[in-house]
């Protein structure tokens, strides 16, 4: 069961059936699990695994679940903290209305056990929403830092029982994120805007920021 979620609705953050995650059940890869039965709100819901898995020899005495699932992801543990390794900041995202990409906005979720099957996550990053107004016509939106920050790529998080996520990217990084508005591009309007969200992992633009 899981609660925090993968795409907006206005300011709610739901998420979708067939949404997977991948839980650290003890040990240190994960296995698959699929979003099967969203709540009539989006804001919770029950997963059930993708197969049968064996058991394996326990490692950690808690479970740990990753959003999106990443089947490279792999897990190390050091005096009551965890290292999620394999995590991808994506540097090209579609274009989603009035939301954030699928699969674009990592999630952690830290049980008290390995009994506790309540997955309460935490966003691993923030999102910067950027709103247009006017008449062309989109194709395509870049974000960059002005002093040269790291905004995409291979990522580590640690993770604890009761900390906040901390997320640290590889040296091999992206100082670009882009929206792909695929397709006939997104037509702006002159009286309402038009939304376009950046997950970016948490940082400050010191010197301001480009798009």
């Amino acid at each position: 069961f899981g609660a925090t979620r993968t795409h907006l609705v206005g300011n709610t953050v739901r998420w979708d059936t067939g949404d997977k995650v991948g839980i650290f059940e003890g040990y240190s890869y994960s296995n698959p699990y699929t979003a099967a039965s969203v709540s009539e709100n989006g804001t919770s819901c029950s997963f059930t695994p993708d197969a049968v898995y064996p058991a394996q020899e326990v490692s950690f005495p808690y479970n740990i679940a990753l959003y999106p699932y990443t089947a490279d992801a792999t897990i190390l543990g050091s005096d009551g903290k965890s290292r999620i390794s394999g995590i991808e900041l994506k540097a090209v995202q579609e274009y989603r209305q009035e939301s954030f990409a699928r699969g674009c906005f990592p999630m952690v979720a830290v049980t008290g056990s390995l009994e506790d099957k309540n997955l309460n996550f935490k966003n691993i990053c923030g999102v910067l929403k950027v709103t247009l107004r006017g008449s062309e016509i989109i194709r395509s939106l870049a974000l960059s830092g002005k002093d040269g920050e790291g905004l995409a790529g291979e990522a580590d998080v640690w993770v604890s029982q009761t900390g906040v996520p901390e997320i640290i990217l590889d040296e091999n990084l992206s100082k670009t994120v882009t929206i792909d508005c695929t397709g006939q591009g997104v037509a702006l309007q002159k009286t309402a805007g038009t939304s376009f969200l950046f997950p970016l992992p948490p940082m400050t633009f010191s010197k301001g920021f480009t798009v």
